[in-house]
């Protein structure tokens, strides 16, 4: 029974959630952005909650709106931080020659925190067009990832639920 409980009440979750329209998404988005500012709950519980909201592929697309939008109010807080240190020196000099694909692959490679590289590109004042780009780019296997399994984990627990009520409602 509590099962169908759990059912009732994550689909009275959805529904509300969706009801809200063209806030919904702005809710996810924002989000997504005061998540990189402040890292209580990781990001990828939220791209796969869109995912399971709104189906991989808008889940995906808003989820990139807000990690990008949040990656660009990190890379301008990075500004925030005086001075860099000559092992920062040799890091930023070492990005510089190929700022695009060192930004493509810390993107891509989901073991960097994600903030962090958004800090030190803004502290460093690295290329901000390449710095974008690369992000833009670098990030859509994670979202995709994050997103279908978000999808995925949404219909595989309201089936679930579904069969449990199912089988005590039958005994």
């Amino acid at each position: 029974m509590s099962s169908g409980i759990l059912n009732d009440f994550g689909a009275t979750i959805s529904e509300g959630i969706l009801h809200l329209g063209f806030f919904a998404p702005c809710g996810l988005i924002l989000a997504l952005i005061i998540q990189q500012v402040f890292p209580v709950v990781p990001s990828s519980l939220l791209i796969g909650l869109g995912g399971a909201l709104f189906g991989p592929l808008w889940g995906m697309a808003f989820s990139w709106i807000g990690v990008v939008s949040s990656s660009v109010v990190c890379y301008f807080l990075g500004f925030s931080f005086e001075g860099v240190g000559k092992k920062a020196l040799k890091m930023k000099k070492l990005l510089e020659k190929r700022s695009f694909l060192s930004f493509l692959a810390l993107r891509a490679i989901p073991l960097f925190p994600f903030n962090l590289v958004s800090l030190g590109a803004g502290a460093l004042r690295l290329n901000f067009s390449s710095y974008l780009l690369a992000t833009s780019i670098g990030i859509l296997p994670n979202l995709a990832l994050y997103a279908f399994l978000g999808k995925e984990a949404g219909d595989v627990f309201a089936s679930s639920a579904h069969l449990v009520k199912t089988y005590f409602l039958r005994m």
